[in-house]
């Protein structure tokens, strides 16, 4: 699919799909073994180092980079690329890349704004968009091939991959489409760099490729920070230190202390998904206005459709699980979309639930046999859900991983009454998007609920 930005002010225009694409032929090399045009660079002799600062706070993986200015600033453009494709030299206004980063003992993350005039998307290889990779040598011992070593990969479009392979469940993001290109927000979790967690004074190997298709087809320009490959080579490659010490509580010195501190408790984090680790207790199912009396709990989908047409309920036991009046530090329900309607983006809108409903007997009209709902498509604020969303999403992709978080309405079930959530959706235009459900018959794309609390 081809995109474009649109011509206008708007803080966080629409994506675009154009009707057709045309390939334009790719230019003959000349014989010049140098382009003239290669600028005059002046790069310190070894490979540069990057600094990723502490955070006791972190996040909202929602694209929107405004909680990230004072956050220091790599640079990648023409000019301080270590590698410039010789296919083409782009000027730093045709396109270049901000990123910023910061970590906790769980999570490193990523904000990215990339300068770009036109945002395409029309092919099935990734690293022939627009798109940035980011290479990691987990260990920093240059070398390759290790659980360590990773190249993500994210499309403008919203697609990543590791390698260039899809399913990457672990790692959160999202792309935002801006006036003058697009933002890219990242969590990678220790899982995948740092199963030990993340710590003060670790340095990775790293590295960032940046490409640029103008005109759709393959990439017209390549830029890579350090080294000449994100994918491989890892001796090349700079290197990402994280600086900064993790808070902890520190006692006030007095002649006589009363009050011996108590240790800061440990985050515990659970992962509840059907068939995982024992795990049963998980309900889903959608409604349908436009077969009100149907139910689809026995399907493999999940369904939100615009216009206030199909909506998704999810329910997660957490009685034994999450202990009573615990702490919720960070909640994020994943689903996988496998497919959408058209070309039209979505914002998902969660919702709270206020009453009880039954996977196999939920409808358009009714929560559960003989109950119907306060309205039709659980729409009553009064008696079937919240008012407002807890969390949106603003989602315009083929396909992936999508995340949502969900911390404030995991801490009121833990609080008090659990009835499970609803997804709904808003458009301009009309449009469906595809999710697996419960029911998928493979039991790593089913919905799973992550979640990091304080006893």
């Amino acid at each position: 699919m081809r995109y474009a930005v649109a011509p206008t002010p708007t803080p966080t225009p629409t994506v675009t799909p154009t009707a057709t694409f045309t390939p334009v032929p790719t230019a003959t090399p000349t014989s010049t073994p140098t382009p003239t045009a290669t600028p005059t660079q002046s790069l310190p002799a070894q490979p540069r180092q990057f600094e990723s600062h502490y955070t006791a706070v972190p996040p909202i993986i929602d694209g929107d980079l405004s909680e990230w200015a004072d956050a220091p600033a790599l640079v990648l453009d023409v000019n301080t690329a270590r590698y410039v494709s010789p296919r083409s030299i782009p000027a730093p206004e045709d396109v270049s890349l901000t990123l910023r980063s910061r970590w906790d003992q769980n999570f490193l993350y990523f904000a990215l704004h990339i300068t770009d005039d036109a945002l395409i998307a029309d092919s099935d290889e990734v690293w022939r968009d627009d798109g940035v990779e980011l290479g990691f040598d987990g260990l920093n011992d240059d070398q390759g091939g290790g659980v360590d070593d990773h190249q993500f990969t994210f499309v403008v479009d919203g697609r990543v991959t590791d390698f260039g392979m899809y399913l990457v469940p672990e790692l959160i993001s999202n792309v935002q489409v801006v006036a003058d290109g697009y933002n890219i927000e990242i969590a990678i979790p220790k899982t995948l760099l740092s199963p030990g967690g993340y710590t003060t004074g670790q340095v990775l190997g790293f590295t960032i490729g940046l490409h640029d298709d103008d005109d759709g087809g393959d990439w017209d320009s390549y830029l890579i920070w350090e080294g000449t490959s994100t994918i491989s080579r890892q001796n090349e490659f700079g290197t990402l230190a994280l600086v900064g010490e993790v808070a902890t509580p520190t006692p006030t010195p007095t002649p006589t202390p009363t009050v011996t501190p108590t240790a800061t408790p440990t985050p515990v984090t659970v992962v509840l998904r059907r068939d995982e680790a024992g795990y049963m207790d998980v309900q889903d199912t959608f409604i349908n206005a436009w077969s009100p009396a149907s139910n689809y709990g026995s399907e493999s989908r999940l369904l939100v459709r615009s216009k206030n047409v199909m909506g998704t309920l999810l329910f997660f036991n957490l009685e034994g699980v999450i202990p009573a009046g615990a702490y919720i530090t960070r909640a994020t329900l994943e689903l996988y979309q496998y497919n959408r309607s058209n070309g039209n983006p979505i914002t998902l809108e969660v919702y709270g639930l206020k009453r009880a409903w039954d996977a196999s007997q939920a409808t358009w009209e009714y929560a559960q046999a003989k109950q119907p709902w306060g309205q039709p498509g659980a729409d009553d604020v009064n008696t079937d859900r919240d008012a407002d969303p807890a969390a949106t999403y603003y989602l315009d992709r083929a396909s992936g991983w999508v995340s949502l978080d969900v911390t404030s309405i995991v801490q009121r079930w833990v609080n008090g009454s659990n009835y499970g959530l609803i997804i709904k959706g808003q458009s301009s235009g009309a449009v469906e998007y595809r999710f697996y459900s419960s029911e998928w018959w493979q039991s790593d794309l089913r919905p799973r609920l992550k979640i990091e609390y304080v006893p």
